[in-house]
């Protein structure tokens, strides 16, 4: 849990020990720090106008101009809309997430507990007996799972993809 509290009290997003991992803005990283102060205070799901509400300023339409923020957020994985129907994320338009609700993704979270999303890989050495191989394959099969998945819901070159592939290479 040492990540998330240094995620949540370190004053500059930059300086936390994930933020590199992010892959985003800094604007980015504070509306990942605001949802998942309300997610630790046990609020799971967000309305994203309150978020952007919260976090910017909603003189006139200005909160619109920062709709992309959230978008890419989605894009990269870090953040899910919630929602009963299966929807893609390069298929909602940056207007219907003004009444949207988001939430942390189980990604994400795993980043904030265990600081890193890197797969861990079986010792890499010849098989000794059928059943050694047989493991190898059905942690194959599922990776090509998380990766079909992943592709479903985001976008095409996510960064849980690029992670899943490179892990699939080393298998």
């Amino acid at each position: 849990m040492q990540f998330l509290i240094d995620f949540l009290e370190t004053k500059e997003i930059t300086e936390t020990k994930i933020f590199e991992q992010l892959k985003c803005s800094v604007e980015e990283a504070e509306i990942l720090r605001h949802i998942t102060r309300k997610h630790i205070k046990g609020n799971e799901e967000n309305s994203v106008f309150l978020i952007l509400d919260e976090l910017f300023s909603t003189e006139g339409y200005d909160y619109i101009l920062k709709l992309p923020l959230v978008k890419n957020l989605l894009d990269l994985g870090w953040i899910v809309q919630s929602s009963f129907a299966q929807v893609k994320t390069e298929e909602v338009s940056q207007i219907e997430l003004v009444n949207a609700t988001v939430m942390l993704s189980k990604s994400f979270e795993r980043l904030l507990e265990e600081g890193s999303l890197e797969v861990e890989l079986p010792q890499s050495s010849p098989y000794t007996d059928h059943l050694e191989y047989l493991r190898d394959q059905f942690h194959r099969i599922e990776l090509y799972q998380k990766i079909s998945t992943i592709r479903h819901n985001y976008k095409k070159r996510s960064l849980s993809i690029e992670r899943l592939e490179k892990s699939l290479k080393m298998l």
